[in-house]
């Protein structure tokens, strides 16, 4: 904020989400609250009154299934999105690379997570949310070109593995079978859905 001289919801706008077509995605929860139009979160089948999320800008993305889509395809395209480069490869590289010197084939980066995946036979990156009644999980595997977005408006801890089942199908369907590597991981496979 200091540097661009912005607030970070503005910032945010102008930088990423709307050069990204996001059109229905904001940090600004003044802006949610305005235009009405958003889920309401349930927990055990109860409605909760809305609650902002307190972690800007570690989290309190609010968006739609469209939207992430389009966030999807330019991480997938590293950078791009309708044959225009929004950010350089280089810095979509360096979100997918270890930031606190993990030596292990699961780690942080710069707000993905980078999991080597047996279910999926494949690297998955990922990030999800939620709070207050909803959960979000996003995935894609670069190699395979391809990623889901779940957005939820129930507190259902699954969402994570769901979308690892999601994946599971989607590379059956684009490869008749999920291609076999040879790295090995001490994690159990996530159950089938």
């Amino acid at each position: 904020q200091l540097i661009s001289g912005l607030p970070f919801c503005d910032y945010m706008a102008q930088e990423l989400l709307n050069p990204l077509g996001m059109v229905n995605s904001t940090f600004d929860k003044h802006k949610v609250l305005e235009n009405g139009n958003f889920a309401v979160g349930q927990i055990d089948n109860h409605e909760v009154p809305f609650t902002p999320i307190p972690m800007i800008p570690a989290g309190a993305l609010f968006s739609s299934v469209t939207d992430m889509t389009r966030f999807l395809s330019f991480q997938i395209s590293r950078g791009e999105l309708a044959k225009k480069q929004i950010l350089g490869t280089k810095f979509i590289e360096q979100m997918r690379e270890p930031q606190f010197g993990e030596t292990t084939a699961d780690y942080y980066g710069l707000g993905v997570a980078v999991n080597w995946t047996p279910r999926v036979q494949a690297v998955v990156c990922q990030h999800g949310g939620g709070g207050y009644g909803y959960l979000a999980a996003q995935a894609w595997i670069p190699e395979h070109n391809i990623g889901l977005a779940l957005l939820t408006n129930q507190g259902d801890p699954e969402v994570y593995a769901l979308s690892l089942g999601i994946m599971a199908r989607m590379i059956r369907a684009k490869y008749g079978t999920i291609p076999r590597k040879t790295e090995k991981s001490d994690k159990p496979e996530w159950e089938e859905y």
